[in-house]
């Protein structure tokens, strides 16, 4: 099954788990994480083929957090193709924390205009913190946001 939306953006599979009085859990097929959703926040849930694929679509988003490597549910909704923004200085102290974290584990790192960012996604992808925002510096003429791209 798919689950909307889901930031980043990808193709992803998940299966239903265990279900309680209030809370959904959904494992992602490739990976195995667990994702816990309130039932509350279940807006619909549709066939999307002929095959018996099906689709859930939330309240909020799961969401890809690039500190911990994990998915998760938040509440807010995306506000963008991005998800939800962070606006940051480049050089501002946490920025440079995240920065070194993500380096340390053999990641490269460069800031993007948006619509660079969006066009590369298949070489770079968009850095989540642990919050589930985007970094993005606000420019007059084009906004950065912080992409990596892991070791290969």
């Amino acid at each position: 099954m798919r689950i909307r939306p889901l930031i980043p953006r990808r193709e992803a599979r998940f299966a239903v788990g265990q279900v309680g009085s209030d809370l959904v859990a959904f494992k992602k097929i490739d990976s195995g994480h667990v994702v816990t959703v309130p039932l509350i926040k279940i807006r619909q849930v549709y066939p999307v083929d002929d095959r018996g694929s099906w689709a859930v679509e939330i309240d909020g988003r799961i969401q890809w957090r690039d500190t911990d490597e994990r998915w998760g549910y938040l509440a807010e909704a995306p506000g963008d193709p991005f998800g939800v923004p962070r606006d940051v200085k480049m050089d501002a102290a946490s920025v440079r924390q995240l920065e070194g974290e993500l380096k340390a584990r053999g990641n490269s790192l460069q800031w993007q205009r948006a619509d660079d960012a969006a066009a590369e996604a298949d070489t770079w992808s968009v850095v989540y913190d642990g919050d589930g925002f985007y970094l993005r510096q606000r420019d007059r003429e084009f906004d950065q946001v912080l992409v990596k791209r892991p070791a290969r």
